[in-house]
C-alpha cells in the first residue's frame, strides 16, 4: 500500500497506538496507557492484516473497535467491531449486578425488564437490591415516558 493514511483502518491504528504509548495525548487516561493497557500489534501492516482477515472492515457506519475485556490489552482475539450501545455497556465504570445467576451492566436489566435506565439508577443509589430494581414494575407514568422515547426514536 502506498499511502496507508488513506486507508480506512488506519486513524483507529493510530488512536490504539497514541492512547497506549503516548501520555500526552487527552485519552491516554481513560483508554489505555495510564491502565496498563498496551498495544500487541507491531505496526500498521500487521494491525491492518489481522483486521482484514479476522474481522474483516466495519460494515455500519457507525461500529467502534472495541477490546471485549477492558481489562486486557489491544491483541488479536480481544478486539470486535461494536455499535455505541455495546461500547457504552463495556465501560469499566458501569454497574454490573448478577441476578438468576446472569451478570450484566444496569442499562442491559432496565431494558431486559422495562425499567427506566434513570429510575433503576435512582433505586440503586437508594440502596435497593437488584431483585427490588428490577422486579418492581415501572409506574403508568414510566411506561408512558418509555414508550414517547421508543416513538422518537
Amino acid at each position: 500500500m502506498t499511502n496507508k493514511a488513506n486507508h480506512p483502518l488506519y486513524k483507529r491504528w493510530r488512536f490504539i497506538k497514541d492512547v497506549t504509548g503516548n501520555p500526552r495525548d487527552p485519552n491516554y487516561q481513560s483508554y489505555g496507557g495510564a491502565h496498563g493497557i498496551e498495544n500487541h500489534f507491531k505496526d500498521f501492516d500487521e494491525f491492518r492484516k489481522y483486521i482484514e482477515r479476522k474481522l474483516g472492515l466495519p460494515v455500519a457506519p457507525k461500529t467502534q473497535l472495541h477490546r471485549k475485556n477492558q481489562q486486557d490489552h489491544y491483541r488479536p482475539g480481544n478486539l470486535v467491531w461494536a455499535t455505541n450501545k455495546q461500547v457504552g455497556r463495556n465501560q469499566r465504570d458501569n454497574l454490573y449486578f448478577t441476578y438468576k445467576r446472569k451478570t450484566q451492566c444496569l442499562a442491559a436489566w432496565a431494558e431486559q425488564y422495562g425499567i427506566p435506565y434513570g429510575r433503576a439508577v435512582e433505586r440503586v443509589k437508594y440502596g435497593w437490591t437488584i431483585e427490588q430494581v428490577i422486579e418492581i414494575k415501572p409506574s403508568p407514568r414510566d411506561l408512558a415516558r418509555m414508550a414517547k422515547k421508543r416513538g422518537a426514536k
